[in-house]
């Protein structure tokens, strides 16, 4: 069992902005599956645990918490500027788990 993994920019964003800005909605309830380890997640599921996704994601990426969606601006502009601040993907853990980034040790001679 994984407790953290790579998801797309678009799904993450969907959860903290409450705008679905995938392109294919899957990819919100894989994350929610993930994060929940619950692949019976509905649309009602994904609904009530809103909050507590937003909440987990904000506090694993605190440099998100200013996102918001500018209505003045092309969305797919909006997107773009996104992903250029913050990547493609972002590394996500399991709802209670920080996230551990592991840097090869240099080797010793």
């Amino acid at each position: 069992m994984q407790l953290q993994e790579e998801f797309s920019l678009e799904s993450v964003l969907s959860v903290i902005t409450g705008i679905n800005c995938t392109k294919d909605f899957n990819e919100v309830f894989e994350l929610f599956w993930f994060m929940f380890e619950d692949p019976l997640i509905n649309t009602i599921g994904i609904f009530e645990l809103k909050n507590t996704a937003s909440r987990h994601i904000l506090n694993i990426h605190p440099e998100l918490r200013g996102v918001r969606y500018d209505k003045s601006m092309n969305f797919e502009t909006w997107l773009n500027k996104q992903k250029d601040m913050f990547g493609n993907s972002l590394l996500i853990s399991v709802i209670g788990e920080p996230i551990v980034e592991l840097e090869k040790q240099p080797k010793l001679i």
